[in-house]
């Protein structure tokens, strides 16, 4: 809206039409002013958008590599292992020690779920003396 002027200080009655548009400018610019404000806020969650999905991104490929470095720790270890949780479930394979002949491949048991207790001896067990 441009400047306002009046040469004098008695209040000017409006018509109803003049009210009537005045409002509705009242309304569209408030409709201005509320849709510059969303877009700022859209243009925010873009970037955040934007920053999260780079983010994840780089974390996946540190995951794959790291998931590829672990693999190759246990497909290529000398001894047998095996990866259980804290309460004793197994929840990776008992790997058998690498063999580098090509004429003993290497194998695995997959036995996930199944209770180390039932599933693996003891120390005491297996070395104890007669």
């Amino acid at each position: 809206m441009g400047p306002c002027g009046s040469s004098t200080r008695k209040p000017r009655e409006l018509e109803s039409s003049e009210a009537e548009t005045l409002t509705m400018l009242a309304a569209l610019a408030m409709n201005q002013m509320e849709l510059r404000l969303y877009a700022e806020k859209v243009a925010r969650l873009e970037h955040a958008e934007r920053t999260i999905s780079e983010q994840l991104r780089e974390a996946n490929e540190r995951l794959g590599q790291s998931e590829e470095r672990f693999r190759d720790y246990f497909e290529e270890a000398p001894i047998a292992y095996v990866v259980s949780s804290k309460g004793g479930i197994i929840s990776g394979r008992i790997a058998r020690p690498h063999r580098s002949s090509a004429s003993s491949p290497k194998r695995s048991h997959v036995l996930t779920g199944d209770p180390c207790s039932t599933t693996i001896r003891k120390p005491n067990a297996v070395f104890a003396k007669s």
